[in-house]
Formats: structure tokens, sequence, C-alpha cells
């Protein structure tokens, strides 16, 4: 494909049906044991993973320093994609597995956090409120809406009558793209959004 925005909408697309599939299957009772670890994973793992990569990078590659850092903010969050296709087939233990999708869910924001901070730094000054504010509602934004469009997803599917089984999968992933709409536009993150409104249709006892 030739066309850039095109492209970048299908990986968007993508990502947004990986994200919310992977909330609908995560394991409730191994989320309480792994959440905590995977949001440690999903900050300090992703600021870590960007300091260590942006070091390589000027010691071993003799990157410039701000080309090397900006590529460590823009690789150090984990690639949702390949981790729920990974975890699909790979036996390993739930807890662990729990670890991997919440890290995977949430580090999208925190990557761009960084990426945002290292340009801002780098072009006119901004204040770090500014830049705290941004990374505020990146993350609260788009659990927030997450929250919400997956508590109101729930009620829908359980009280609408479509008639045809096959539709309800349809609903479903309409919801994810209202979910990722919704934070997109008010500025959150789109990804975090998706993956809590997939953990809270089934917590709430929605039915795909």
């Amino acid at each position: 494909l030739s066309d850039p925005v095109l492209v970048q909408s299908l990986g968007v697309t993508a990502l947004v049906i990986i994200l919310f599939e992977g909330g609908l299957t995560t394991d409730l009772r191994q989320l309480r044991l792994g959440a905590a670890p995977g949001i440690v994973l999903a900050t300090v793992g992703v600021a870590l993973t960007a300091g260590v990569t942006a070091l390589g990078a000027i010691w071993l590659l003799d990157v410039p320093g701000r080309v090397a850092w900006l590529v460590g903010a823009v690789v150090a969050s984990t690639d949702a994609a390949a981790v729920f296709d990974l975890l699909r087939r790979a036996p390993l233990p739930a807890r662990l597995a729990a670890v991997l999708k919440v890290e995977s869910g949430a580090n999208d924001p925190v990557a761009v956090l960084l990426t945002v901070g290292l340009l801002q730094v780098w072009g006119p000054p901004t204040s770090t409120t500014a830049w705290l504010a941004f990374g505020a509602l990146q993350l609260a934004g788009g659990a927030a809406v997450g929250v919400a469009v997956g508590w109101c997803g729930a009620q829908l599917l359980r009280r609408v009558r479509l008639g045809a089984p096959g539709l309800y999968p349809v609903l479903a992933l309409g919801l994810a793209g209202v979910s990722y709409g919704l934070a997109a536009a008010i500025g959150a993150s789109g990804f975090l959004a998706t993956y809590v409104t997939g953990i809270n249709v089934k917590m709430s006892g929605g039915s795909v």
C-alpha cells in the first residue's frame, strides 16, 4: 500500500480489535494478581527500556543523542499485537500471562508521554504542568473512558435482542471503536481505553 494514512488506519483498527479481545479474554482472578506488577512494567519498565535503548544506541551505534533518546522512547512500549498473539499459543503460567497482558495494554500512553516530553524539551519551552497534565489525561482519561464505555456496553449486550448470534460480536467491536474514538477525541489514550473496555465488558457480565 502506498497511502500512509490508509496503512495507519488499518494498523490502528487491527490493534483496537486485538486490545479489545485481549481485555475480554483476560482472566479476572489472575488480573487481580498481575495488575500491580503489570502497571509497574508499563510505567517504570517502559522508562528504563527507553533509557537503556538510547544509551545502547549512543555507545554502540554512535547515534546522535537526540535521535537515540527519541528512538528509545518510540520503541520502549511492548507490541500488544505480538504479545497477545503469543499468549494465545504459548503455555505460560496464568499470572505471568495476566502481567504481560496488563503491561501490553497499558504501556502505550507512557511511551507517548516520553516521546512528547522529549519533543517538547527540544522545542519551544513548555511548562512542566502542561506536560504532566497531558500524561494524566492520557492515562486517567483512557482508563475512565474504558470503564464508562465498558459498563454501558455490558448493559447493552445483556438487554439488546439482535436476532442473530453473529451480530453480537459485531456490536462488541462497535463498542471498541466507540471507546477508542471517544478517548482520542478528548486527547486520551484510545488504546488503553479499548483494553479497559474489554475488561469491563467482561467484569460487568456482558456476553459477546
